[in-house]
């Protein structure tokens, strides 16, 4: 059963010439480290510290380019932009609810994905 992934590894491919095993190594990295900045952005979340989660969607925008989470582009964006400025609040904590959710799911399939490769 072939199911459909919200990352693609094909950029990475790319950038490491092939070299699966770096690749899964990225992956490695992005598994433990996707938890540990969803656990604090909801962390500032919860503390209504709105410029906090627009500094960690930043910081998640590089690894969601990377592994092509194209579903997740605008939400981060909006956390990033609307976050740093403590406005639309509502809306923020939608977004970030939604990028956590997906982000969860990623790494999921990540590590199905890496378990396989073994």
């Amino acid at each position: 059963m072939n199911i459909s992934k919200n990352y693609s590894r094909e950029k990475l491919s790319i950038m490491m010439d092939n070299d699966e095993n770096e690749v899964n190594e990225l992956m490695n990295i992005f598994i433990k480290m996707a938890p540990v900045m969803l656990k604090e952005i909801l962390e500032y979340m919860k503390d209504e510290n709105w410029p906090e989660c627009g500094n960690i969607a930043h910081k998640l925008k590089s690894s969601t380019g990377l592994w092509e989470i194209n579903i997740l582009d605008d939400d981060i964006l909006y956390v990033e932009e609307h976050g740093r400025k403590s406005e639309n609040t509502d809306e923020l904590v939608t977004r970030i609810i939604r990028i956590t959710q997906v982000l969860k799911e990623v790494t999921d399939q990540m590590k199905e994905e890496v378990k396989l490769s073994i």
